[in-house]
């Protein structure tokens, strides 16, 4: 987070860009995370695709003769009927009249709704920013399924009588290997760009950049550090360059390679971590499987250099 709040935050506060941020603590928050937002939207799907079928079914109702003689015959023999006269009811003003009503301001003139600019633009609307390696890793892992996997603590959690305990994160719900064998959601409609309730592009349709996060560990890295230190400021206008690249949106297909965006942090990662990463299949050092059917709607942020 730290090199997010240095380099990337500020330009994105200068540039007015409204952003959510995702953070994790062990290997598999993030992941976790967008897939239920995900799931969420498929829920959503679904529950819009009721409505809507309730909706006709009531429409289909309100033209049937059902209608006409389970409610309109029984109205009509109803007001036949000497009925007694209902007692007049006080209503208070406030409850009758808004300040609007009585200002008159709405009637003249139309009341302003916020839009969103290149609102229907899909590519200008929106934007994913991973920092780092992982956090690219986990964004694009998991992949929704109906099997159900179940649950795993994080290898590198640390064990601690003091340490509060957490829920393990779920596994991912499809291997990598299976990616092809996968169903794709049914509930959503890929033959033109998935927007959520808010009219803006899902997560997985927005295009993205990595930002790989230089850190050292080591006394034997020393001088790789204090070179890296007496050139942060290069580092720093390289980081803020691309950052403008996501705040103009320019962007372009994904591509083959892209699947290595940020793999040069992985040269700084500490041996002894990856080979004990290997050894209980962690998630961070295992090569980055993609599904041609999801990348082929993606978009990557580029500067075009």
């Amino acid at each position: 987070m730290r090199h997010f709040r240095r380099y990337i935050k500020p330009i994105l506060n200068a540039a007015a860009i409204d952003f959510e941020v995702y953070t994790e603590n062990r290997q598999g928050d993030i992941r976790a995370q967008v897939a239920e937002k995900v799931r969420q939207l498929r829920r959503d799907q679904i529950a819009k695709q009721a409505a809507d079928e309730a909706k006709q079914a009531q429409i289909a109702y309100e033209k049937s003769w059902s209608k006409f003689w389970r409610e309109s015959v029984p109205l009509v023999l109803k007001e036949f009927k000497k009925t007694e006269q209902e007692p007049e009811k006080y209503v208070s003003r406030q409850d009758l009249y808004t300040p609007m009503d009585v200002l008159g301001l709405y009637r003249i003139i139309e009341p302003v709704s916020p839009a969103r600019d290149h609102g229907d633009d899909a590519l200008l609307c929106g934007g994913v920013v991973c920092i780092g390696r992982g956090a690219y890793k986990d964004a694009k892992t998991d992949t929704e399924t109906e099997k159900k996997a179940p649950e795993v603590a994080d290898f590198a959690e640390k064990e601690g009588e003091g340490q509060k305990k957490q829920d393990p994160v779920p596994k991912p719900y499809i291997l990598p290997s299976d990616y092809a064998q996968g169903e794709l959601a049914p509930e959503l409609d890929f033959e033109q760009v998935i927007r959520n309730n808010k009219n803006a592009p899902v997560i997985f349709e927005q295009p993205l950049y990595v930002f790989p996060v230089p850190k050292l560990s080591g006394f034997l890295n020393m001088p790789r550090k204090i070179y890296r230190y007496f050139t942060t400021s290069e580092m720093a206008e390289e980081v803020s360059e691309n950052t403008m690249c996501v705040v103009n949106g320019n962007s372009r297909p994904f591509e083959f390679k892209d699947k290595f965006l940020g793999k040069e942090e992985e040269v700084d990662w500490p041996k002894k971590w990856v080979e004990r990463g290997k050894a209980k299949n962690s998630e961070w050092v295992q090569e980055l499987e993609v599904d041609e059917r999801v990348t082929s709607r993606m978009k990557v942020f580029d500067s075009g250099k």
